[in-house]
């Protein structure tokens, strides 16, 4: 929690200390999530689905910590959520699949259904560079999120034998842990609206990761 803290008490440093009005910024836009390799919570080889786009919104404050007719340097401070992703497979156990090859070794051996589904979101500060160019804004932006990820898988009728030789139905979940990632991107704007491009890196533990490991947002967003 104290990453959650600094971030917090960064984004009342700035507004303490703004050159410009603090404005409201909301966003909506969408998510690309980056998942796990093959072979964590799908396969490849095997039927299976994916589902990695969803919709994310943003909502937040902002001003600029500097600015000139040329140049400057504004803050934000802001609420996302990156949306829900999901997966199903019909997987069959570690030691029978080939990651290299991206399929079974054998057909037929000891296969479960795979469900998930998961989500992220948090709460993010970022310092943004940015230049005047005619009537446009460009900038680059980078900062933290403090986010908690949310991982749910359910294995129907698996068997692993000689572990589990009677098929059972097992669940496995995150910690929920609030985890820090890092945010960078690229904007360009002209008056009140912005067009960004955004990067989340979004780690996550071992021994129940989630399925995603980092996001890429394109969103259009309002300045009042």
């Amino acid at each position: 929690m104290r990453y959650l803290a600094v971030i917090l008490y960064l984004s009342l440093l700035c507004a303490a200390h703004a050159q410009s009005p603090l404005k409201v910024e909301l966003g909506i836009g969408q998510t690309h999530y980056r998942i796990q390799p093959d072979g964590v919570w799908y396969q490849l080889g095997e039927p299976h689905k994916l589902n990695t786009q969803s919709d994310t919104y943003l909502v937040g404050i902002t001003s600029n910590a500097y600015t000139t007719d040329y140049y400057g340097v504004a803050w934000h401070a802001d609420y996302v959520s990156l949306g829900h992703l999901g997966s199903w497979c019909y997987c069959t156990t570690d030691a029978n699949y080939n990651n290299t090859e991206h399929a079974p070794r054998s057909l037929g051996y000891y296969d479960g259904t795979f469900s998930g589904t998961g989500r992220a979101g948090g709460v993010q500060f970022t310092l943004e560079p940015y230049v005047y160019w005619h009537e446009y804004r460009i900038g680059y932006a980078w900062g933290w999120i403090k986010f908690q990820p949310h991982w749910h898988e359910t294995v129907y009728a698996w068997s692993d034998p000689p572990l589990i030789n009677t098929p059972e139905t097992v669940y496995k979940t995150t910690t929920d842990q609030w985890r820090l990632g890092h945010v960078y991107g690229f904007s360009v704007s002209r008056g009140s609206l912005t067009m960004t491009y955004v990067h989340y890196s979004l780690p996550t533990r071992w021994p129940v990761p989630a399925l995603f490991t980092s996001a890429d947002v394109l969103m259009v967003m309002w300045e009042f």
